[in-house]
């Protein structure tokens, strides 16, 4: 639990995002109903929304995306050490965000909707201002 506090709080901080208020979905995996990551999205004022068990339809997209990991790099490989592993799941996460394009998309990749979001997002609260 305290990686998935990490990871969580990493990914925050790298995005800016302001956490107060925020909306978290995921599955009742061990790290998501420990205390301890309760208590950091109580302490950050993120709303936790789980999946009722045994629902993965219920979290479609990170369920694809795991499809798609296995189709793309775990079926097609095969690692000698962890390392090498790590390393090339970093290498894949890389294109899957910043070179592969998405039919769901638009034929963007992730990377440039998100930005296109952000920069949204951004005048919208320049407006509220």
């Amino acid at each position: 639990s305290k990686k998935a506090v990490r990871v969580l709080d990493k990914a925050i901080k790298d995005r800016g995002i302001e956490p107060l208020g925020l909306i978290l979905r995921s599955d009742n995996g061990s790290q998501y109903i420990s205390d301890n990551f309760a208590e950091y999205c109580n302490l950050k004022g993120i709303y936790h929304d789980f999946t009722h068990v045994r629902c993965p339809e219920e979290n479609g997209h990170i369920e694809a995306y795991h499809g798609i990991l296995e189709e793309e790099l775990l079926s097609r490989s095969e690692f000698d050490c962890l390392e090498e592993a790590r390393a090339a799941l970093l290498d894949w996460e890389d294109f899957y965000n910043n070179r592969r394009l998405h039919w769901g998309l638009k034929l963007k990749t992730p990377r440039q909707v998100y930005k296109e979001y952000a920069q949204k997002t951004e005048k919208v609260i320049e407006k509220a201002s």
